[in-house]
Order: C-alpha cells, then structure tokens, then sequence
C-alpha cells in the first residue's frame, strides 16, 4: 500500500536519498518489533533483569502489584 505510493513519488533517482522511502521504512520497521515481539523483547529484558543483582526490585515490584491489585479487588468484593 504505502510502499506503491513512494515508488510513485519517490525522488531518490533524482537526489540519492528519498525522505519518503526512508521514513516507510522506519514506520515498517516499527511495526515489526511491536506486538508479540516487543511483549517478547520485554519479557526477555524482564528475565535477564531478574538474574542480576538488583533483580530483586523487580521481584518486589511484581510482588508489590500483586497484593495490591488483590487488595483492591477483596475490598470491592467485601463491599
């Protein structure tokens, strides 16, 4: 779709570089590392954070979320 409109307005015949390409591109390339694979990229990061030393604020991060979404959740449900 996109990439038919820049080889209709593409100028890098003209000047060597085309702006347009160049940004379809980088508009492409952000599409392929969103979704699953940036939630991958994340979880990988997560890993690797986890097995350092200062893992264990990222473990009380996710403990710390936990207890107070469940907190929040008893509370409505007491309610």
């Amino acid at each position: 779709m996109a990439r038919s409109t820049c080889t209709e307005l593409c100028t890098q015949p003209k000047t060597g570089h085309c702006t347009l390409c160049g940004s379809l591109d980088a508009g492409d390339a952000f599409w392929r590392r969103s979704g699953l694979a940036m939630l991958g990229g994340w979880l990988a990061n997560l890993f690797c954070y986890v097995k350092s030393p200062d893992g264990w604020r990222a473990v009380g991060v996710l403990i710390g979320a936990y207890v107070g979404l469940y907190a929040s959740v008893e509370a409505r449900h007491e309610r």
